[in-house]
């Protein structure tokens, strides 16, 4: 399983929701939770779409994805 840690604290620092980035990126706000829980994993899209949306750099998916 995948720890999120990384990718919750930038969204603390952009100061947005998880509801606001599941809203900006085309996600239901359960289905977002489900993930960010590991219950599910993330598409490839859906990891471009948060990475943009928060105007983090896609050299560092794995440190926000991949970390375990």
């Amino acid at each position: 399983m995948y720890s999120y840690n990384k990718l919750l604290g930038a969204m603390r620092e952009k100061r947005t929701t998880q509801d606001e980035l599941a809203l900006t990126i085309g996600m239901s706000s359960a289905t977002l939770r489900s993930k960010l829980k590991g219950a599910t994993q993330f598409k490839a899209d859906e990891i471009q779409r948060i990475m943009t949306a928060l105007d983090l750099p896609m050299e560092n998916v794995v440190a926000y994805f991949f970390t375990r």
